[in-house]
């Protein structure tokens, strides 16, 4: 678990969760303009088990693909970002 991020000004990809397992994420900042991503390559067990809460999300996008395993996503505040989890 990590309790608390404050992440920004980052290229690409500011979190990137890929063919992880039991996963939280609860609490703190992430601004773009890099992006959080859910992921998974062909040759390991999709991802599972990933949880981001209680953050806030400014300027950037969640983004999930191929869809993960038992992903939740609340307590969020979005700001000028958008939700693309499956």
């Amino acid at each position: 678990m990590i309790e608390r991020v404050d992440i920004a000004q980052t290229g690409n990809n500011a979190v990137l969760v890929e063919n992880c397992h039991n996963v939280t994420i609860s609490g703190g900042t992430i601004a773009g303009p890099g992006d959080v991503r859910i992921a998974a390559r062909t040759e390991f067990a999709n991802t599972s088990g990933v949880t981001f809460e209680g953050l806030t999300l400014t300027a950037t996008a969640l983004n999930e693909s191929p869809c993960a395993v038992d992903t939740v996503v609340r307590e969020i505040t979005w700001d000028n970002s958008q939700d693309n989890s499956c």
